[in-house]
């Protein structure tokens, strides 16, 4: 959109102990505050890495098991 990419795959790293998947990523301000708001709200951090190319990235879970990831901070256009 506009030059700016919307979408994409990341490429994992063993460390990360997470699985490859397809996940809802939403651009936030602040991806580690974001997930700390998540967590108070009832919400579980699962990762939280920094990518040189997406920036800082976390995976949250909610109590009923539905997940999404959060990155930010993010440039604006």
């Amino acid at each position: 959109r506009d030059g700016h990419q919307e979408g994409g795959l990341l490429p994992i790293d063993a460390d990360w102990d997470v699985l490859p998947r397809w996940n809802t990523l939403f651009a936030v301000a602040d991806a580690d505050a974001a997930c700390r708001e998540a967590e108070a709200l009832g919400g579980c951090p699962q990762f939280a890495h920094t990518v040189p190319s997406a920036g800082r990235i976390a995976g949250v879970g909610d109590p009923g098991g539905a997940a999404l990831v959060v990155r930010g901070p993010v440039r604006s256009s």
